[in-house]
């Protein structure tokens, strides 16, 4: 996260047509911007979280565009240690388990 915006000055660039950032960050809450307006990871509109007269002053935090993280199995192990073979199989089984998440959040998106 980095360049903080005046929530009234996000609003004044979605009104006129501007770019905006494709992600923001509020009140401990993630929105991503689709169509007209911003959505929290949950589908819900970001109006429906916050009051609006109360925060036109409130700074939201720029998240930079996310790239894709492409995640690989551990290959074969040629270590010695024969803890090696149970970590090596521990985190193909974590990085397995990351993929079907990814898949079913962007499923819901």
């Amino acid at each position: 996260m980095n360049k903080p915006i005046k929530m009234i000055d996000l609003f004044n660039k979605i009104v006129k047509g501007e770019e905006v950032p494709q992600y923001i960050y509020h009140n401990g809450i993630e929105y991503e911007f689709k169509g007209t307006t911003y959505y929290d990871n949950y589908g819900d509109l970001m109006c429906s979280n916050i009051d609006i007269l109360t925060c036109l002053n409130d700074e939201v935090e720029i998240i930079e565009e996310q790239e894709e993280i492409d995640i690989q199995g551990i290959e074969e192990n040629n270590s010695s240690n024969p803890r090696a073979d149970v970590n090596q199989e521990n985190i193909n089984l974590l990085i397995k388990a990351v993929q079907q998440l990814d898949k079913k959040i962007k499923e819901v998106h």
